[in-house]
């Protein structure tokens, strides 16, 4: 392995890196819309294709479902292409719904098995009440939770690349350092071979 290399390709790996964290930081209220959108696009190009191979090959097998089947992947695409935001609100007020379902139920359940003299603690109504309190906080911040996501990650990479960065150029300090030895190595090796080899012919 080239040292200068493996340094080389780090260096630009993480700049990458922390350039991309630094996008998802910046522009993390707009991340959300954008990966709706291509998928939107990735759900409208098959359904394209298909229709396009339907009408155009003749010699292929007809079959009954495919155009609606199709025409159903054009028109998601085009309603996530056109309407990120409703898509993205919807989602998460879905779960939302489940979130505090589920901490409904859980508090239910905590509070029968007390009714019914089971020994069950009042701490076990933390985690239902944590989650449906959740639930709520999704649906009064859908716009700032749908970010949360790109945030981390941005953050992450940004701490993530220079630390990197500097294993890095450990690992590089490292692989020169055992290529210098291993030719100090080399060298010696020959010099004690030169100097036996008078004493043999003598």
């Amino acid at each position: 392995m080239n040292p200068k290399n493996y340094f080389l390709q780090a260096l630009l790996r993480n700049v990458c890196l922390f350039a991309l964290g630094i996008l998802l930081v910046t522009y993390s209220a707009d991340a959300p819309q954008w990966i709706v959108m291509a998928c939107g696009i990735l759900f409208m190009l098959p359904g394209l294709v298909t229709l396009l191979a339907l009408f155009t090959d003749k010699s292929a097998a007809y079959m009954p479902m495919v155009p609606f089947t199709a025409g159903g992947s054009i028109l998601f695409g085009i309603y996530l292409l056109c309407f990120p935001q409703s898509f993205i609100a919807f989602l998460l007020y879905a779960l939302a719904g489940v979130m505090i379902l589920f901490g409904t139920t859980g508090c239910l359940n905590v509070w029968q098995a007390r009714v019914n003299d089971a020994r069950v603690s009042p701490w076990h109504f933390l985690f239902p009440i944590l989650l449906f309190v959740a639930g709520v906080l999704v649906i009064i911040f859908w716009n700032e939770v749908a970010e949360l996501p790109f945030l981390i990650i941005g953050y992450s990479l940004i701490i993530y690349a220079p630390l990197q960065l500097v294993t890095a150029f450990v690992i590089h300090r490292s692989i020169k350092r055992t290529m210098l030895e291993a030719k100090e190595e080399v060298l010696i090796q020959v010099d004690e071979s030169t100097s036996e080899t008078p004493e043999e012919n003598n």
